[in-house]
């Protein structure tokens, strides 16, 4: 009887650790490295991650993950006496959203890995505004825009470390295939008639290095 029951309890434990490994779970994530960059004064050109937020479902063996990023900054100079009384103002912004498919495998120590493709939107716009008064005494603007939509795919290689079995830290290293249209416009009530739109398509392929880093909470 004693046997009997420990082989049950044995059997029973087997059961739950399967049940453990295969059941499903949601994840919401965030990326803190964006939050960082966001405190330096100085700009860089390295290719970071843009995705600040990921939420994820995993269904047993495979899951689904959602990323989304959104940047913003506008930057104005004043009209002076420096700067011959002109005004600047230049408006930026990205969107940028990930819908992906989801592998696992897990390892022991706390480490699991995922991997998968996902698929992309990423947005961009940029303006340059320049407001001055001419030597008639009118008001005058010359805008220049450049705005990207772009579509693509991006396969992902996803590595977490589990301090608690709901939280977690976890890096990713992905390619991004990127094909982008392209709106290059400038506008001048000063000269009208060089007025240009200019369109264009563009393909780009990244390599976006484990730059991110996300607190990931299990539920």
């Amino acid at each position: 009887m004693k046997k009997t029951l420990i082989a049950a309890v044995l059997f029973g434990t087997s059961l739950t650790s399967i049940a453990q490994s295969d059941s499903s779970f949601v994840e919401v994530g965030m990326n803190v490295v964006p939050v960082f960059r966001s405190l330096q004064k100085e700009n860089s050109d390295f290719p970071y991650s843009p995705y600040a937020l990921t939420l994820e479902k995993k269904f047993k063996s495979i899951g689904l993950r959602l990323g989304a990023g959104y940047y913003s900054d506008s930057f104005n100079e004043l009209a002076g006496q420096s700067n011959g009384n002109t005004d600047f103002v230049i408006d930026t912004t990205a969107l940028d959203l990930r819908l992906g498919l989801v592998f696992y495998k897990n390892f022991k120590n706390k480490f699991s890995i995922k991997y998968g493709v996902d698929g992309l939107i990423s947005n961009s716009s940029k303006s340059y505004n320049t407001l001055f008064i001419d030597e008639t005494g009118e008001n005058r603007e010359i805008k220049n825009s450049l705005e990207s939509k772009g579509v693509g795919v991006a396969p992902f290689f996803f590595a977490q470390y589990h301090f608690t079995p709901n939280f977690s830290i976890g890096t990713e290293v992905s390619a991004r295939l990127l094909s982008s249209n392209i709106e290059d416009i400038q506008t001048s009530t000063e000269e009208p008639g060089f007025n240009s739109a200019i369109s264009s398509t563009q393909k780009t392929f990244t390599i976006l290095p484990p730059t991110s880093l996300f607190l990931i909470a299990r539920f």
